[in-house]
């Protein structure tokens, strides 16, 4: 270690006793203080949350002049929880649980038992006596894995509590990962649990996959235990709807988006979780209200379902920006996203190396060289291009974070993935966004980027003998109009502008049945049809009008003001000294953050990319993680001054 520490002392020695090196890091240091210090850099790093000044308000005055809060919400949200805690479904509902978890192991080992033997006699009866199915079918296989491993079970006389809490892998699940408490898994009382209603229920359950799949039975009662749990502790879902994003079709998304905001809900309105809106939050529940009315006051009737869903979205940031309040919270968080993209990047690859890919998406003329683009989980490469630019960020902010040698080497796996997934996309719109997110990353990160983007500017003649041809290619295809695909957008743009120009106050409405009821009217020939504008912004104005799009843009400017601001309190020349490092640690998952907004903002000069409702989703997901890391921080900050003061 001494070593490394020489040798790092030695090379900064080296560079600092350089004139180049040192005129570099002059040049640099005087760029960012001045950009900081400019008109520009002091408005985007003075941001303040205004909730201060509107306390101090005419409408703050006539809200606490009428004691609204006292006479209104106070008395509805006691009323609430009154019968919240009266409910008989509810108290039920906990009871059901917590006795479940005094049962004895020895309890579910019969139970599960007398249900495979069960399952198995019904999948070999339905085989022998009705031919429905074969002798070796998923359900005689399960019920016989699950008759050799309820044996064990059975010896065992101990609360599935406390065994739940003594196994590593399930301990890492539940409490570690999802943050489920372990006090919650332990009630008080004595072990309970009879074999005789263990055999009973085991075999009526057993019996019922006569009608139902038995893989669906189990899946349902563990749905359910989960669903139960997130009702306990609704961050937990949260965290769920980050690694699952991917992974699940948009209507089961959405009904589990609005599962844990019902689960919100009701904490909230027992007073044990809170709701507090900053401009940001104004500004997007005014976005949001504009979608709505987008979706019901439009050209065509089939706008409602998609307002609908962007409604139900965009309620995703005022979870994550209310639930995730904690350091931990976001660790967990920020963890679930990474090991989502992960798996999204590795089964792109996976799709690259057994040729599972499509040329639907190319000019295969032009780009013969490409043999395909992969999609991963999400059906096209663009929409996982722009999956993956907003999360790459936060794998290089791990690898920046990491310390130790485990850490490292996870953090570069993270990134080495879905870098080569984003390559395997051959997405130009997505790899100029990432490389201006990037740029911005870098330059936010440290002030010394100045001078090592000048000194690499040498090895820019070196780069065709260590790029790929087939990606230079790719590249240096960007504004080519012999692309088909540039063409295609330019013919779009141009017919979009001019829906723009004559919707340019009330905007036409939500989604892609909207936007086919008006292109046709301004299509040129030979595009007769188009899904969307193949701009974010342009569809934005065009489906909202300038007001909305006037909203977006406001939203994204206060993004950034809060962002910069909470950079330069941390990394900036007048951070003070004492910053901890948990929060220079966050700092750079919040501008890895702001970056992969960024980067497909960039990306959505050449794309519409809120075309796919996940990728959607994510954009305010990530906002809301991001603003949480503000709120977290900020929070922090005004209870250190108030214990200073003291």
């Amino acid at each position: 270690m001494d070593g490394k520490k020489s040798f790092r002392q030695k090379l900064a020695l080296l560079f600092s006793s350089s004139l180049i090196f040192s005129l570099l890091d002059r040049f640099s240091r005087a760029l960012s203080e001045q950009a900081q210090s400019g008109l520009i850099g002091s408005f985007f790093t003075s941001y303040r949350p205004a909730s201060e000044q509107g306390k101090q308000s005419m409408l703050a005055f006539v809200w606490h002049k009428l004691d609204v809060k006292g006479r209104i919400l106070l008395p509805i949200k006691r009323a609430f929880a009154r019968s919240v805690r009266n409910s008989l479904l509810i108290a039920s509902v906990t009871a059901l649980f917590r006795g479940m978890l005094r049962c004895s192991l020895k309890f579910y080992g019969i139970f599960s038992f007398f249900f495979a033997l069960y399952t198995a006699i019904v999948a070999l009866l339905k085989h022998f006596a009705l031919g429905e199915s074969e002798l070796l079918s998923p359900d005689l296989f399960l019920g016989l894995i699950l008759l050799f491993a309820s044996i064990p079970c059975m010896l065992v006389k101990r609360p599935i509590g406390d065994v739940i809490g003594e196994s590593r892998i399930l301990s890492f699940l539940l409490f570690d990962f999802l943050g489920i408490r372990r006090a919650s898994f332990h009630p008080d009382g004595p072990m309970i649990g009879r074999s005789n209603i263990a055999i009973i229920t085991g075999m009526m359950v057993g019996a019922l996959t006569f009608f139902v799949s038995p893989f669906l039975l189990l899946s349902g009662l563990l749905g359910i235990l989960f669903l139960y749990l997130i009702l306990t502790v609704p961050e937990s879902g949260v965290v769920l709807i980050f690694l699952f994003l991917p992974f699940l079709p948009t209507l089961p998304l959405g009904a589990f988006t609005v599962y844990v905001f019902f689960c919100y809900l009701i904490k909230l309105f027992r007073s044990k979780r809170t709701f507090k809106l900053e401009l940001l939050d104004l500004l997007i529940l005014f976005f949001a209200a504009l979608t709505l009315f987008g979706g019901f006051v439009s050209v065509s009737t089939a706008s409602r379902l998609p307002s609908l869903m962007f409604l139900c979205f965009l309620g995703g940031y005022f979870l994550t920006v209310n639930l995730i309040r904690s350091a931990e919270w976001l660790s967990r968080t920020i963890g679930a996203l990474m090991t989502s993209a992960s798996l999204v990047a590795l089964y792109g690859l996976y799709q690259k190396l057994t040729g599972n890919i499509s040329q639907t998406w190319q000019d295969s003329d032009m780009f013969s060289y490409i043999d395909g683009r992969i999609t991963s989980t999400l059906e096209n490469p663009n929409v996982l291009a722009e999956y993956l630019i907003m999360t790459l960020p936060f794998a290089f902010a791990f690898l920046l974070n990491a310390k130790k040698g485990l850490s490292r080497l996870t953090a570069l796996l993270f990134c080495g993935l879905s870098a080569l997934a984003l390559i395997f996309t051959w997405s130009r719109g997505a790899w100029l966004g990432l490389m201006i997110g990037g740029l911005i990353f870098l330059l936010l990160y440290s002030r010394h980027t100045i001078s090592a983007l000048l000194f690499c500017c040498l090895g820019i003649p070196f780069l065709p003998f260590v790029i790929p041809e087939s990606i230079l290619l790719r590249l240096s295809s960007i504004g080519n109009l012999a692309d088909s695909s540039t063409s295609y957008r330019m013919s779009i743009w141009e017919a979009a502008v001019n829906m723009l120009s004559d919707n340019l106050l009330s905007g036409i409405g939500i989604g892609e049945g909207a936007f086919a009821t008006v292109y046709p009217r301004y299509a040129l020939a030979g595009i007769e049809s188009a899904p969307h504008s193949h701009n974010l912004f342009l569809q934005i104005g065009i489906e909202l009008g300038i007001v909305g799009l006037i909203v977006f843009l406001l939203c994204m400017i206060v993004f950034a003001r809060s962002t910069l601001t909470m950079s330069a309190d941390t990394v900036g020349m007048d951070a003070p000294f004492d910053v901890r490092p948990v929060k220079k640690r966050f700092n750079v998952y919040s501008l890895a953050g702001f970056c992969g907004i960024l980067a497909v903002l960039a990306q959505g000069m050449t794309d519409y990319v809120w075309y796919n409702y996940r990728v959607f989703f994510l954009f305010w997901l990530i906002v809301g993680l991001v603003s949480s890391i503000h709120k977290v921080f900020r929070r922090e900050r005004e209870e250190d001054s108030l214990l200073t003061d003291r």
